[in-house]
């Protein structure tokens, strides 16, 4: 049998190893976000400045795939985030 002071650090480590996955989850989830993200900027401003149609459907095309990839992403973060709420319950 451990003692209350063993049990503490049990926890403590336990705790630790969940923020440090926390952190690397939502550290990698903040990079896959940006690459979406940063290119329905840049394609929104090209966009702006072409005249030929068939360019800026392209552009749009590829704005609404990346903009449906990102809510996939956001999609998947909130299932996790509920799976893991149903889990403590």
């Amino acid at each position: 049998m451990g003692t209350v002071t063993d049990n503490l650090s049990e926890i403590l480590a336990s705790m630790e190893e969940n923020l440090a996955a926390k952190s690397a989850f939502i550290a990698h989830m903040s990079h896959d976000m940006k690459g979406p993200i940063a290119s329905n900027i840049a394609l929104a401003k090209l966009i702006e400045t072409t005249e030929d149609m068939q360019s800026v459907r392209e552009y749009a095309r590829m704005i609404q795939e990346s903009s449906e990839e990102l809510l996939i992403l956001l999609n998947d973060i909130l299932e996790m985030a509920a799976d893991k709420k149903n889990r403590r319950r």
